[in-house]
């Protein structure tokens, strides 16, 4: 989780991942990007849920 995921979308990349997602997908006050590794592994850049 991440507080900032636009940095992170910047950041990631720099680390070798790539996005799946073009935009930033959202439901229920929470907002993610599916990414992958340099290893094609997915994983999620999700914000933190809202309460």
């Amino acid at each position: 989780m991440v507080d900032d995921i636009e940095a992170e979308i910047v950041r990631l990349p720099l680390l070798g991942a790539h996005r799946i997602d073009n935009d930033v997908q959202s439901f229920g006050g929470t907002h993610w990007l599916r990414m992958t590794d340099p290893e094609h592994n997915k994983f999620r850049v999700p914000t933190g849920i809202q309460w």
